[in-house]
């Protein structure tokens, strides 16, 4: 899967746009370990659609900040442009 662009939208949520049309749009939430991703043409069932797409099996590393690059990495996308930022 490609992604046009991706921005966080908070310490541990983003939002990408799937290519080649930007039609859909994906959010990924990380909480405790475990990773969330939506697809949905409108935000409103970006919501709906969410469901666990990996878990971290090491207790201890519940509380590690991930980046959008780890996500990408974990599933093998690629995305043209995003914004990785840090929020304390």
């Amino acid at each position: 899967m490609k992604l046009s662009s991706a921005m966080p939208l908070d310490r541990n949520r983003w939002l990408g746009h799937t290519l080649p049309s930007g039609d859909f749009m994906v959010m990924f939430v990380y909480h405790q370990g475990t990773l969330s991703m939506g697809m949905a043409e409108c935000e409103y069932d970006l919501v709906k659609n969410m469901q666990v797409v990996a878990c971290q099996d090491n207790p201890l590393s519940f509380f590690e900040n991930i980046t959008f690059e780890d996500i990408l990495l974990l599933l093998d996308w690629e995305c043209d442009d995003y914004l990785d930022a840090y929020y304390n």
